[in-house]
């Protein structure tokens, strides 16, 4: 039986126009997060409804409803809160924060190495990424206090293909063939064809 046992590679597209029922969405230069990305929570979400005759349940419905992504990193800078947050960059060369501000969609795509030397990949093609709250620790006696924070969204069902979340399991890094895929997920913000994903 195979166990994740670390995360890397953690790559956000911003998303520079939205998609449609039509057309795809258009992405902006992805940012990557490698050496930051601490730690993931996915909690899927579903909706339920209970029907009744004669006060007694006759039927039940359940589906899925996207989901909740936490992301925990450990440092955010300047150019990334304008790109992920909608900040606005001053000619002083700080970042503010107007009440003007809009947070784009975005698509998450990150790794997860197993035990057994495969990997699997989480791909969130349409999640709008907020600030959450950072701590900052002062320097203790007997070492260094690191500051984290997180990015936190709810992952949304795509227009055109109703669909929220893909994760492709247990590829082989080493080969060609998994090289191929790993590449191809990670090269756009979109969905992938059948093929390029199979």
């Amino acid at each position: 039986m195979r166990l994740p046992i670390n995360i890397i590679k953690l790559r956000i597209f911003p998303m520079k126009s939205e998609e449609t029922s039509t057309t795809p969405a258009v992405y902006d230069v992805p940012i990557d997060f490698n050496e930051r990305f601490m730690s993931f929570t996915d909690t899927p979400k579903q909706i339920s409804a209970s029907i009744y005759g004669d006060g007694v349940k006759t039927n039940e419905y359940n589906a899925k409803d996207g989901g909740e992504l936490t992301l925990n990193i450990q440092r955010v800078s300047g150019e990334e809160r304008v790109k992920l947050y909608g900040e606005t960059a001053e000619e002083d060369g700080s970042v503010s924060m107007g009440s003007n501000d809009l947070i784009p969609y975005a698509a998450v795509i990150f790794t997860v190495e197993n035990d057994d030397g495969t990997i699997d990949i989480r791909k969130y093609p349409k999640i709008k990424l907020t600030e959450q709250p950072e701590s900052v620790e002062q320097k203790g006696a007997n070492g260094i206090k690191y500051s984290t924070t997180s990015f936190k969204g709810n992952y949304q069902f795509l227009l055109d293909k109703k669909k929220a979340r893909y994760i492709l399991e247990d590829i082989d890094p080493t080969t060609d063939e998994g090289k191929k895929k790993i590449e191809d997920w990670y090269a756009d913000g979109n969905p992938f064809s059948q093929k390029s994903s199979s």
